[in-house]
């Protein structure tokens, strides 16, 4: 009676686990307290876990040190900037330590439900895409939800830029097929029996599919961020370098076809970007003022000013949009000497648009500093291994593909970007200490 009743306890546990992972997976359309509840019970379920089995060896990892470091320096930033709103943003990132931490329990404890969770990402990335396609075709998705950024013409729909199926307003559905659905196409071929040409079927179609809806979804970040990780998982990942280079030939077509039939387009990622070129090329600007024709970089720019005001410590976290708000653009050409040649505002905005510029303005060169040793030992320590352990290449390579310098990202301390970069860190930790097991 005890065993049976304990193989119940045991199999309602792996149900809930099941459960809570496939809904932090579908919890983005529902915006970041949905995410973040999901988040909380995640790490109920880590703790429970890192309690009974008393791992707190885990807890020495230097991923983990530098990570609680970096938190700790952020809440005595807050304390020191007399900021209760920064205090509160501080205390709350530690939640994602602890997530980290669940995650990798999670998948060292129910090896076996990995598979089976990567397939039901690759399925809801599935309908998905199909959804976008339908909004992008019919101009409304299969729930009724409207695309965005639209012009309309006698209360008709008449151009479209943006498309996010049952996402419905948050713009992300192409950020979440290039981050999620995309690396666990590639983490599910670890579990697909040695057949090369089922294999190579599963990933020219699922990933053929995903990069259409996310050409579609009129995002420009989720193309920089799938070069960025194809290109490193190209290095890493001997084993799934004949899929990547075809690869290449696919997303070329794709690109040409939908640039040559699809308006938004065209618009979106030929004509705007060309535009700002020509603008730069024509005018006589310095380099600041090159910088400046583009809204990224007065962001930038805003954010290296605010910086400037506090090198060592920063404005404290959450602080740029409003210390961004002191700086008018006119300000800022007369310190910087640049010529304002478009109509942009000063680059005020939630965040700088770039993690590097936001931990310098907002937490100094200390917060910045211990946030970069933080990702050498999670990234570059690890890197050699990735050679021998393809599910950590994949890892590894999104997450490069996330924290990348030279190009725009989310906002480190928002949930949803914070999130993205968090499930990989969990995923870090667990294959860096599993290498793969071959089946």
């Amino acid at each position: 009676m005890n065993l049976d009743k304990s193989l119940i306890f045991r199999s309602n546990s792996n149900f809930q686990i099941y459960f809570i992972l496939v809904c932090f997976i579908l919890a983005y359309p529902f915006g970041p307290l949905i995410v973040n509840t999901t988040i909380f019970i995640i790490i109920f379920f880590g703790s429970y876990l890192l309690f009974k089995n008393k791992f707190y060896h885990l807890l020495n990892d230097k991923i983990l040190i530098f990570l609680l470091i970096f938190i700790l320096y952020l809440v005595l930033n807050s304390l020191i900037n007399f900021s209760g709103f920064s205090l509160y943003k501080s205390l709350s990132y530690l939640r994602f330590y602890f997530f980290a931490i669940s995650l990798y329990l999670i998948f060292k404890y129910y090896y076996f439900f990995q598979k089976y969770f990567f397939l039901i990402i690759v399925g809801i990335g599935t309908l998905l895409s199909f959804d976008i396609i339908y909004q992008f075709i019919f101009n409304k998705d299969i729930f009724g939800f409207l695309p965005g950024m639209c012009q309309y013409q006698n209360s008709e729909i008449v151009n479209c830029e943006r498309f996010a199926g049952y996402f419905n307003q948050e713009l992300i559905s192409g950020s979440y097929l290039a981050i999620y659905a995309i690396p666990a196409v590639f983490l599910v071929l670890n579990y697909i029996k040695k057949n090369n040409y089922i294999k190579f079927c599963f990933v020219i179609f699922f990933i053929s599919l995903f990069t259409l809806a996310i050409l579609i979804s009129g995002e420009r970040n989720p193309i920089l961020i799938l070069l960025i990780f194809y290109f490193f998982l190209l290095i890493l990942n001997k084993s799934i370098r004949k899929y990547l280079i075809l690869l290449f030939f696919i997303y070329a077509i794709l690109i040409f076809f939908s640039l040559q039939n699809f308006k938004h387009l065209k618009h979106r990622y030929y004509n705007f970007p060309a535009s700002k070129i020509k603008l730069i090329n024509s005018a006589d600007l310095n380099l600041i003022g090159k910088i400046a024709t583009n809204q990224y970089g007065m962001h930038f720019i805003n954010s290296y000013h605010v910086f400037s005001q506090n090198k060592f410590l920063g404005s404290g976290v959450r602080s740029f949009r409003d210390e961004c708000k002191k700086y008018s653009t006119d300000y800022l050409s007369e310190v910087y000497q640049y010529k304002i040649v478009t109509g942009l505002n000063n680059g005020c905005s939630s965040h700088p648009h770039n993690i590097y510029f936001e931990l310098a303005s907002e937490t100094g060169l200390i917060g910045l500093i211990l946030f970069i040793i933080f990702l050498y030992f999670l990234i570059i320590k690890n890197l050699k291994d990735c050679l021998n352990n393809k599910n950590l290449a994949i890892a590894i390579s999104v997450l490069i593909s996330l924290v990348f310098p030279l190009k725009p990202t989310g906002a480190v301390f928002s949930t949803i970007y914070a999130s993205f970069i968090f499930y990989y860190v969990g995923l870090i930790l667990f294959y860096k200490n599993n290498v793969d097991k071959k089946i």
